[in-house]
């Protein structure tokens, strides 16, 4: 899950959460750092001006590294958030 919100600040700011639903706090902190870890790659192509939260889900323990990625950019595709180039 993103939430995205419109910032004054030039930059791209990024937070993450896993709730307790998710798992034990090793689960929840794997999950996290996929997260933070696709998020860093994608970093670049992310319009600046954005403060952005990433929230896992239970899907997000069943799925591989790449297919955490292409979620991501779809959702960041959908919100408008990707350079246009």
């Amino acid at each position: 899950m993103l939430y995205a919100l419109q910032s004054e600040q030039g930059k791209v700011k990024i937070g993450f959460a896993a709730g307790r639903k998710l798992g034990s706090a090793v689960t929840r902190n794997r999950a996290k750092r996929m997260m933070r870890e696709i998020a860093r790659r994608r970093l670049l192509d992310v319009v600046p001006g954005y403060s952005l939260i990433l929230i896992a889900r239970a899907g997000a323990l069943k799925a591989t590294f790449i297919e955490l990625n292409k979620e991501l950019s779809f959702l960041l595709r959908k919100l408008n958030l990707l350079y246009q180039g």
